[in-house]
Protein backbone atom coordinates (compact mmCIF):
# COMPACT_ATOMS: atom_id res chain seq x y z
CA UNK A 1 0.00 0.00 0.00
CA UNK A 2 1.45 3.53 -0.58
CA UNK A 3 1.82 5.99 1.94
CA UNK A 4 -0.73 8.65 1.11
CA UNK A 5 0.55 11.33 3.60
CA UNK A 6 4.00 11.30 1.64
CA UNK A 7 2.96 11.59 -1.60
CA UNK A 8 1.57 14.51 -0.18
CA UNK A 9 4.46 15.89 0.69
CA UNK A 10 6.66 14.94 -2.15
CA UNK A 11 4.15 14.67 -5.41
CA UNK A 12 6.90 12.93 -8.05
CA UNK A 13 8.12 10.05 -5.50
CA UNK A 14 6.08 6.97 -4.57
CA UNK A 15 7.39 5.47 -0.77
CA UNK A 16 5.79 2.14 -0.05
CA UNK A 17 5.96 0.26 3.58
CA UNK A 18 4.04 -2.91 2.14
CA UNK A 19 3.37 -5.29 -0.33
CA UNK A 20 2.98 -3.76 -3.13
CA UNK A 21 0.00 -4.79 -5.02
CA UNK A 22 -1.48 -4.97 -8.67
CA UNK A 23 -3.35 -2.06 -7.92
CA UNK A 24 -0.63 -0.05 -6.60
CA UNK A 25 1.23 -0.89 -9.83
CA UNK A 26 -1.52 0.35 -11.91
CA UNK A 27 -2.05 3.80 -9.97
CA UNK A 28 2.56 3.77 -10.51
CA UNK A 29 1.91 3.13 -14.25
CA UNK A 30 -0.97 6.05 -14.42
CA UNK A 31 0.83 8.76 -12.36
CA UNK A 32 2.28 11.14 -15.17
CA UNK A 33 4.85 12.92 -12.74
CA UNK A 34 6.05 10.28 -10.76
CA UNK A 35 10.20 9.96 -10.97
CA UNK A 36 11.20 8.17 -8.04
CA UNK A 37 10.33 4.96 -6.18
CA UNK A 38 11.91 3.88 -3.01
CA UNK A 39 10.97 1.26 -0.03
CA UNK A 40 10.24 3.29 3.18
CA UNK A 41 9.98 2.59 7.29
CA UNK A 42 12.63 -0.13 6.86
CA UNK A 43 10.60 -2.04 4.27
CA UNK A 44 12.52 -4.90 2.61
CA UNK A 45 11.23 -5.52 -1.06
CA UNK A 46 9.94 -9.01 -1.40
CA UNK A 47 10.71 -10.96 -5.03
CA UNK A 48 7.34 -10.18 -5.90
CA UNK A 49 7.12 -6.58 -5.32
CA UNK A 50 10.80 -6.50 -7.07
CA UNK A 51 9.02 -8.08 -9.96
CA UNK A 52 6.15 -5.89 -10.06
CA UNK A 53 8.81 -2.91 -10.35
CA UNK A 54 10.56 -4.11 -13.00
CA UNK A 55 7.26 -4.43 -15.00
CA UNK A 56 7.48 -0.59 -13.50
CA UNK A 57 10.63 0.37 -14.92
CA UNK A 58 9.61 -1.49 -18.42
CA UNK A 59 6.80 0.68 -19.42
CA UNK A 60 8.56 4.11 -17.48
CA UNK A 61 12.05 3.91 -18.29
CA UNK A 62 12.32 7.27 -16.85
CA UNK A 63 11.16 6.37 -13.52
CA UNK A 64 14.71 6.39 -10.93
CA UNK A 65 14.95 3.81 -8.64
CA UNK A 66 16.05 4.32 -4.91
CA UNK A 67 18.22 1.00 -3.67
CA UNK A 68 17.72 0.79 0.64
CA UNK A 69 20.33 -2.17 0.83
CA UNK A 70 22.46 -4.11 -1.23
CA UNK A 71 20.85 -7.54 -3.20
CA UNK A 72 17.97 -5.45 -4.61
CA UNK A 73 18.92 -4.92 -8.33
CA UNK A 74 19.06 -8.26 -9.15
CA UNK A 75 15.41 -8.40 -9.71
CA UNK A 76 15.51 -5.33 -11.54
CA UNK A 77 17.52 -5.75 -15.31
CA UNK A 78 14.74 -3.05 -16.86
CA UNK A 79 16.03 -0.66 -14.66
CA UNK A 80 17.41 2.30 -16.63
CA UNK A 81 17.81 5.09 -13.60
CA UNK A 82 19.03 4.30 -9.94
CA UNK A 83 20.40 5.69 -6.90
CA UNK A 84 21.41 4.56 -3.81
CA UNK A 85 19.67 5.48 -0.31
CA UNK A 86 23.17 5.04 1.16
CA UNK A 87 26.45 3.83 1.03
CA UNK A 88 26.93 0.22 0.25
CA UNK A 89 23.39 -0.12 -1.34
CA UNK A 90 24.85 -1.57 -4.42
CA UNK A 91 26.82 -4.24 -2.88
CA UNK A 92 30.82 -4.56 -2.65
CA UNK A 93 32.41 -2.92 -5.57
CA UNK A 94 29.02 -1.73 -7.07
CA UNK A 95 28.71 -5.56 -8.11
CA UNK A 96 24.77 -5.39 -8.44
CA UNK A 97 25.18 -2.87 -11.18
CA UNK A 98 26.05 -5.73 -13.53
CA UNK A 99 22.82 -6.97 -13.59
CA UNK A 100 21.66 -3.61 -15.08
CA UNK A 101 22.48 -3.93 -18.71
CA UNK A 102 20.81 -0.97 -19.87
CA UNK A 103 22.09 1.58 -16.86
CA UNK A 104 21.91 5.31 -18.16
CA UNK A 105 21.63 7.09 -14.75
CA UNK A 106 22.95 6.81 -11.22
CA UNK A 107 23.62 8.08 -8.03
CA UNK A 108 26.47 7.40 -5.71
CA UNK A 109 27.03 7.96 -2.28
CA UNK A 110 30.73 7.95 -0.53
CA UNK A 111 31.19 5.03 -3.13
CA UNK A 112 34.70 3.61 -4.62
CA UNK A 113 33.64 3.09 -8.33
CA UNK A 114 36.86 2.16 -10.10
CA UNK A 115 35.10 -0.95 -11.29
CA UNK A 116 31.88 1.25 -12.61
CA UNK A 117 33.54 1.36 -16.54
CA UNK A 118 33.81 -2.07 -16.54
CA UNK A 119 29.96 -2.59 -16.60
CA UNK A 120 28.67 1.44 -17.22
CA UNK A 121 29.39 1.41 -20.75
CA UNK A 122 25.74 2.85 -21.68
CA UNK A 123 25.79 4.99 -18.94
CA UNK A 124 24.49 8.60 -19.88
CA UNK A 125 24.86 10.79 -16.55
CA UNK A 126 26.28 10.45 -12.78
CA UNK A 127 25.72 11.82 -9.63
CA UNK A 128 28.57 11.83 -7.18
CA UNK A 129 28.68 12.76 -3.53
CA UNK A 130 30.56 12.50 -0.41
CA UNK A 131 34.32 11.36 -0.28
CA UNK A 132 35.98 10.50 -3.89
CA UNK A 133 39.07 8.65 -3.68
CA UNK A 134 42.20 9.05 -6.40
CA UNK A 135 41.50 6.16 -7.77
CA UNK A 136 37.47 6.44 -8.15
CA UNK A 137 38.08 10.08 -9.66
CA UNK A 138 40.80 9.27 -12.07
CA UNK A 139 37.75 6.61 -13.54
CA UNK A 140 36.05 9.16 -14.71
CA UNK A 141 37.70 9.79 -17.83
CA UNK A 142 36.46 6.23 -19.20
CA UNK A 143 33.05 6.85 -18.77
CA UNK A 144 33.30 8.22 -22.50
CA UNK A 145 29.20 7.96 -22.90
CA UNK A 146 28.53 10.29 -19.75
CA UNK A 147 26.44 13.70 -20.80
CA UNK A 148 25.45 14.57 -17.36
CA UNK A 149 27.38 15.29 -14.29
CA UNK A 150 26.70 16.26 -11.02
CA UNK A 151 29.44 16.63 -7.81
CA UNK A 152 27.59 17.33 -4.37
CA UNK A 153 29.97 17.82 -1.71
CA UNK A 154 32.70 15.64 -3.44
CA UNK A 155 36.26 15.34 -2.35
CA UNK A 156 37.40 15.48 -6.28
CA UNK A 157 40.83 16.69 -6.62
CA UNK A 158 40.53 18.41 -10.01
CA UNK A 159 38.79 18.50 -13.05
CA UNK A 160 41.66 17.16 -14.98
CA UNK A 161 39.88 13.96 -15.33
CA UNK A 162 36.97 14.96 -17.18
CA UNK A 163 38.51 17.12 -20.07
CA UNK A 164 37.85 14.89 -22.58
CA UNK A 165 34.18 13.90 -22.05
CA UNK A 166 31.86 15.48 -23.93
CA UNK A 167 29.96 16.62 -21.04
CA UNK A 168 26.64 18.38 -21.56
CA UNK A 169 25.47 19.49 -17.75
CA UNK A 170 27.70 19.85 -15.05
CA UNK A 171 27.00 20.53 -12.00
CA UNK A 172 28.94 21.95 -8.68
CA UNK A 173 28.08 22.01 -5.14
CA UNK A 174 31.06 22.64 -2.50
CA UNK A 175 34.47 24.11 -2.86
CA UNK A 176 36.13 20.79 -4.57
CA UNK A 177 37.82 21.24 -6.50
CA UNK A 178 39.27 24.48 -4.82
CA UNK A 179 39.76 25.62 -8.62
CA UNK A 180 38.09 24.98 -11.88
CA UNK A 181 41.11 24.53 -13.83
CA UNK A 182 40.40 21.85 -16.48
CA UNK A 183 36.24 22.98 -17.00
CA UNK A 184 38.10 24.96 -20.16
CA UNK A 185 38.12 22.11 -22.22
CA UNK A 186 34.33 21.41 -21.86
CA UNK A 187 33.55 22.99 -25.24
CA UNK A 188 30.36 20.86 -25.62
CA UNK A 189 29.42 21.79 -22.10
CA UNK A 190 25.58 23.45 -22.69
CA UNK A 191 24.34 23.75 -19.06
CA UNK A 192 26.85 24.45 -15.84
CA UNK A 193 25.50 25.14 -12.45
CA UNK A 194 28.20 26.11 -9.72
CA UNK A 195 26.48 26.40 -5.84
CA UNK A 196 27.72 27.22 -2.44
CA UNK A 197 31.57 27.78 -3.83
CA UNK A 198 33.75 30.10 -1.41
CA UNK A 199 37.22 29.00 -2.94
CA UNK A 200 37.03 29.92 -6.94
CA UNK A 201 38.62 33.45 -7.80
CA UNK A 202 39.02 33.04 -11.67
CA UNK A 203 35.81 32.50 -13.55
CA UNK A 204 37.84 33.12 -16.69
CA UNK A 205 37.56 29.33 -17.98
CA UNK A 206 33.84 30.52 -18.82
CA UNK A 207 34.80 32.76 -21.89
CA UNK A 208 35.80 29.06 -23.94
CA UNK A 209 32.53 27.16 -23.10
CA UNK A 210 31.50 28.05 -26.62
CA UNK A 211 28.31 25.98 -26.94
CA UNK A 212 26.99 27.59 -22.92
CA UNK A 213 23.36 28.04 -23.53
CA UNK A 214 22.57 27.79 -19.30
CA UNK A 215 25.15 29.31 -16.40
CA UNK A 216 23.70 29.82 -12.67
CA UNK A 217 26.46 30.64 -10.19
CA UNK A 218 24.88 30.89 -6.56
CA UNK A 219 26.35 31.50 -3.32
CA UNK A 220 29.66 31.87 -4.91
CA UNK A 221 31.18 33.80 -2.25
CA UNK A 222 34.82 35.15 -3.90
CA UNK A 223 32.77 36.11 -7.62
CA UNK A 224 33.56 40.01 -7.88
CA UNK A 225 32.86 40.68 -11.74
CA UNK A 226 31.81 37.91 -14.61
CA UNK A 227 34.32 37.79 -17.61
CA UNK A 228 32.37 39.61 -20.95
CA UNK A 229 30.60 36.27 -22.32
CA UNK A 230 30.65 37.94 -26.13
CA UNK A 231 32.00 34.30 -26.94
CA UNK A 232 28.96 32.64 -25.72
CA UNK A 233 26.37 33.13 -28.72
CA UNK A 234 24.32 30.00 -27.10
CA UNK A 235 23.47 31.56 -23.80
CA UNK A 236 20.20 32.31 -23.09
CA UNK A 237 20.04 32.16 -19.37
CA UNK A 238 22.27 33.80 -16.85
CA UNK A 239 21.58 33.37 -12.85
CA UNK A 240 24.13 35.16 -10.64
CA UNK A 241 22.08 34.18 -7.96
CA UNK A 242 23.44 35.76 -3.73
CA UNK A 243 27.02 36.37 -5.03
CA UNK A 244 28.22 38.56 -2.59
CA UNK A 245 31.36 40.14 -3.43
CA UNK A 246 29.68 40.45 -7.03
CA UNK A 247 29.85 44.36 -7.66
CA UNK A 248 30.31 45.14 -11.24
CA UNK A 249 27.59 44.17 -14.12
CA UNK A 250 29.54 45.90 -17.01
CA UNK A 251 29.63 42.27 -18.59
CA UNK A 252 26.08 41.76 -18.92
CA UNK A 253 26.49 44.28 -21.79
CA UNK A 254 27.64 41.72 -24.23
CA UNK A 255 24.49 39.47 -23.65
CA UNK A 256 22.39 38.90 -26.41
CA UNK A 257 18.77 40.30 -26.08
CA UNK A 258 17.39 37.04 -26.08
CA UNK A 259 18.91 36.56 -23.13
CA UNK A 260 17.14 36.07 -19.65
CA UNK A 261 18.93 37.37 -16.88
CA UNK A 262 19.21 37.26 -13.09
CA UNK A 263 21.88 39.02 -10.90
CA UNK A 264 21.81 39.85 -7.17
CA UNK A 265 24.17 39.74 -3.73
CA UNK A 266 24.88 41.31 -0.53
CA UNK A 267 27.36 44.40 -2.58
CA UNK A 268 24.63 45.12 -5.22
CA UNK A 269 21.98 45.29 -2.81
CA UNK A 270 23.74 47.67 -0.50
CA UNK A 271 24.45 49.75 -3.74
CA UNK A 272 20.90 49.17 -4.63
CA UNK A 273 20.95 47.04 -7.57
CA UNK A 274 19.44 44.11 -8.37
CA UNK A 275 19.20 43.46 -11.87
CA UNK A 276 16.01 40.60 -14.13
CA UNK A 277 15.90 40.88 -17.86
CA UNK A 278 13.19 38.43 -19.61
CA UNK A 279 13.25 38.69 -22.82
CA UNK A 280 9.46 37.34 -22.85
CA UNK A 281 8.34 40.16 -20.80
CA UNK A 282 10.43 42.80 -21.69
CA UNK A 283 11.11 43.37 -18.28
CA UNK A 284 14.01 45.45 -17.36
CA UNK A 285 14.24 46.28 -13.50
CA UNK A 286 16.83 47.45 -11.11
CA UNK A 287 16.53 48.48 -7.30
CA UNK A 288 17.53 52.04 -7.84
CA UNK A 289 16.98 53.51 -11.24
CA UNK A 290 19.97 55.97 -10.58
CA UNK A 291 23.01 52.60 -9.97
CA UNK A 292 26.40 53.82 -11.13
CA UNK A 293 26.55 49.91 -12.76
CA UNK A 294 23.80 50.66 -14.92
CA UNK A 295 24.61 49.22 -18.49
CA UNK A 296 23.14 51.47 -21.13
CA UNK A 297 23.13 48.88 -23.43
CA UNK A 298 20.56 46.93 -21.27
CA UNK A 299 17.94 49.32 -21.36
CA UNK A 300 18.43 49.25 -24.90
CA UNK A 301 17.26 45.89 -25.14
CA UNK A 302 13.93 46.64 -23.27
CA UNK A 303 10.98 45.61 -25.65
CA UNK A 304 7.63 46.12 -25.60
CA UNK A 305 5.09 43.10 -24.13
CA UNK A 306 3.69 41.44 -27.00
Amino acid sequence: MLIEMIEKISGDTAYFEAVLTSEDLADLLSDAGLRLVRAWGGYRPSTSDLEKLNDLFRLRPEIEFCATEPGQLGSLPELQRVSEAVSGCFGEGLHDLKALKRLRSLGLTEADFTALPEYADTLEELSLSGRISKKSGACLSKLTRLKALSLSGTTLESFACIGKLKLTSLYVYGNRPNSPAGLEALSSLRELRVKNNSSWTDFSFLTELSSLESLCLEYCAKLRTLVPLDTLHQLRYVRLGNCDSLEDLSSLRSLTADCEVFATGRKLLQAGIAYEYSPKTGVAEWCREASPNLPTELLARRREPS
